[in-house]
């Protein structure tokens, strides 16, 4: 048996289309994580992360038409996640790996003005949990691996409220992102040195409330 433990830094760059408009979004994040590994090839990764969030957003009316306001948003997340699994070796190389995670995170409240309306976000928070497996093939020598994976995922809150007010009105909006969808991927990792690491994979998700069609993550990992 083996414990690891370390720190990560990523960031994400994100685009968002909508009725009216569209967003940037720019998350930089700080992680510290601990993994167990089994003789058998059972594993545990443990995760806490913190977040910086940030938004830039522009919208016309509905109708598409007159001026076109922008608004920002900084936000902090803080998230702490599970993950267990069991890889299987198979002939040829082989191998498949079921999984288990369970994620809770949290948003904090921001707000920003579009024209004369102000927009009051509420704090967010969420609890995922996701059911899969990976499965590919292990590069000889332990030079790395190439996957695919397919997952069914669930968020058990997911609740938001935005508050919309001007001079004239004031007014509630609830938004419940709780529900069910499924996540699709392939990717590797490759071995450039003893102890380092490239990796890459694209994912697709399908049949949330939040549309990503697709979501690409590439970086470098160094093991002290």
């Amino acid at each position: 048996m083996d414990n690891y433990f370390g720190t990560a830094f990523s960031y994400t760059k994100g685009d968002a289309d909508f009725d009216g408009g569209s967003a940037d979004l720019d998350t930089y994040s700080l992680a510290l994580y601990g993994t167990w590994l089994g003789d058998k090839g059972q594993y545990v990764d443990v995760i806490g992360r913190v977040a910086s969030i940030k938004n830039d957003a522009n919208a016309r009316s509905l109708t598409g038409q007159g001026k076109a306001y922008d608004g920002k948003m900084d936000n902090t997340g803080l998230s702490l996640s599970a993950e267990a699994g069991w890889r299987f070796a198979l002939p040829y190389n082989l191998f498949i790996e079921p999984q288990v995670e369970a994620t809770y995170s949290y948003i904090d409240s921001d707000s920003f003005r579009y024209g004369d309306r102000k927009y009051e976000l509420q704090s967010t928070d969420s609890f995922i949990a996701r059911a899969g497996f990976m499965a590919g093939i292990q590069c000889p020598d332990n030079k790395g691996n190439v996957y695919v994976r397919a997952s069914v995922v669930h968020d058990f809150l997911g609740e938001t409220d935005v508050k919309v007010s001007n001079a004239h009105m004031s007014r509630t909006v609830s938004n419940d992102f709780g529900c069910t969808w499924g996540e699709f991927g392939i990717g590797a990792n490759v071995s450039v040195s003893d102890n380092t690491y490239v990796y890459a994979d694209v994912e697709h998700t399908t049949g949330g409330e939040i549309e990503e069609p697709w979501r690409v993550n590439f970086g470098v990992r160094y093991n002290f």
